[in-house]
Parts: C-alpha cells; structure tokens; sequence
C-alpha cells in the first residue's frame, strides 16, 4: 500500500538517505579529476561488487521462497505484460522519431523489452512497499521474457 499526502520534504529526505547518490556523485568527481582510488580503497570495493548479483539472486530466492506467487498472479500478470510491451513499443517509437537504424535501434530495443531487473526487489524491500509482489513481477517477466525477447528477435531479423 502506498501512503498519501506525503510531503516534498519527506521524499527529498529520504532521497537523500540513499547511499548509491553519494557513490555516484564521488564517482563523477573523481572521474572528472581524473583520479583513481587508492588500492586499499577499490579492492575491497571490487570485491563487494563482484558479490552484488549473487546477493540480489539470494534475496529473490528468499522473497520468492515466502511469497504466495499464486495469489499474486492477478495483481503481477498485468504489470508484468505491460514491463515487457510498453518499453519496446516506447522504443520502436522512439528510436524512429529520433531515426535510428540497424543494429542500434535493434540494441535499444531489446535494451527495453528486458525483464524486470532485481534492484525492483531490493528498491521494494528497502521502502517496504510489497516486496512479494515486487518478486513475482521479476519471476514472470524472467519466464514470460523467453518468448517475448524470441518473437522481438523475429520480428527485427
């Protein structure tokens, strides 16, 4: 459930609770500067890193481990069809207003009809906002995304 009349002050502040804008920002300065981390510093970072995918996966294992994925159907199927339609019709559309073609519009295309990336699960688990149905949106997208990415395939060959 989502809560209403939630302040600019309040989302602001949570924005600004959220590590990944200050690894950005520290990353932009130091490439604008032309500088690199110490090797005492990027190692450990590296290898955190290096774990980050295998960690998410656990974490959807677990979501989907306690969710009720049946019940959620209804509620997931539509947002699911709609991940994996909408992008790429935005991108087909896009990139002809913009007139690219061949390979980069065909790149841009699949780019979007991916299915719905982990960070939704853990986006949803940090602001507590239905991680069940987060999981079973990635779950469907995955399965369903085998036939929708074939026949995108086909239909740009």
């Amino acid at each position: 459930s989502w809560r209403r009349g939630v302040s600019v002050r309040t989302v602001v502040g949570k924005l600004l609770t959220v590590p990944w804008l200050y690894a950005l920002a520290l990353a932009l300065a130091l490439r604008a500067l032309s500088l690199d981390l110490p090797l005492a510093i990027a190692r450990p970072i590296e290898l955190v890193a290096s774990a980050a995918i295998p960690i998410q996966l656990l974490l959807l294992g677990m979501a989907l481990a306690g969710a009720k994925v049946g019940s959620l159907i209804r509620q997931a199927a539509p947002i699911s069809m709609a991940k994996l339609v909408v992008p790429p019709l935005l991108a087909w559309g896009l990139t002809a207003a913009f007139g690219f073609e061949g390979l980069l519009r065909a790149v841009l295309m699949l780019e979007a009809s991916t299915p719905t990336a982990v960070n939704a699960l853990v986006l949803s688990l940090q602001y507590e906002r239905r991680p069940e149905l987060a999981a079973s949106v990635i779950l469907l997208t995955t399965i369903a995304g085998v036939a929708t990415t074939t026949l995108l395939l086909w239909l740009l060959s």
